[in-house]
């Protein structure tokens, strides 16, 4: 049986100030959805990168974006490695949410937003508007790092089939829906089955990762795919697999 590692940062080693990604700062909340920690999402995606042969023009989806926070963040962040990013959603409201934040990554989302946060500004002066205007100006100097990836959302239920998504996906991050705040919205008897299942088809048989984040107690497992890593921290755990 494959040992469980407590997650250590081996990447993210410093504690860094992650407030321009904060939810409702300059990304937006999409109600009923958590907002995922940001330095876990990057220590996440760079032990999936660093599990590929390609290190570049990567194809990353999220099947369970909620507002696509962690999409959004991870795309400022590795933008550089990242060609195209795809979220998927039950809920079409959230989905709604989440184009919205994946704007964040083009220059004119980037603009609108600005402008919004501007006008509030303008109109109630509050600090909170001016932090956000401040944090709008460090992404802005991140997006300049970017490879202007492909971006689509859109709604779809995992465990209902395939997506649509136009080309192989070499990683997946999804942290999958449990506890008190978000549950699983299908009819499926085995949703993770299923949405394994589905995944299977669309990744890159020859060099593609998922990594799943759920509650400690979850078992995640697919005769379809090999458990390469498996990481705990606090009441989450992550784990790693690769196509068989």
């Amino acid at each position: 049986m494959m040992k469980e590692d407590r997650m250590n940062y081996k990447y993210e080693t410093e504690n860094k100030d992650y407030r321009d990604f904060a939810s409702g700062r300059v990304l937006l909340n999409a109600k009923k959805t958590t907002a995922f920690p940001i330095r876990m999402a990057s220590e996440i995606m760079q032990h999936c990168i660093a599990s590929l042969e390609k290190k570049e023009s990567l194809t990353l989806y999220d099947p369970c974006c909620g507002g696509a926070h962690l999409l959004t963040a991870m795309g400022f962040i590795h933008g550089k490695a990242i060609k195209a990013i795809y979220g998927s959603d039950f809920d079409r409201d959230v989905i709604e949410v989440a184009t919205t934040n994946l704007s964040l990554l083009t220059d004119d989302g980037l603009i609108k937003r600005e402008n919004q946060l501007s006008s509030l500004f303008n109109t109630y002066g509050k600090e909170s508007h001016k932090e956000a205007l401040e944090s709008v100006g460090r992404l802005r100097s991140m997006s300049a790092q970017m490879t202007s990836p492909i971006i689509s959302s859109f709604t779809w239920d995992i465990t209902g089939g395939p997506p649509p998504v136009n080309e192989k996906v070499d990683i997946v991050i999804t942290d999958i829906p449990y506890g008190n705040t978000v549950g699983w919205q299908t009819t499926s008897s085995d949703p993770v089955q299923d949405l394994l299942g589905h995944l299977e088809l669309i990744m890159n048989k020859e060099d593609s990762i998922i990594a799943i984040v759920s509650e400690k107690k979850e078992t995640i497992t697919h005769d379809r795919f090999e458990k390469v890593k498996t990481m705990k921290h606090g009441k989450r755990k992550v784990t790693m697999l690769k196509p068989k």
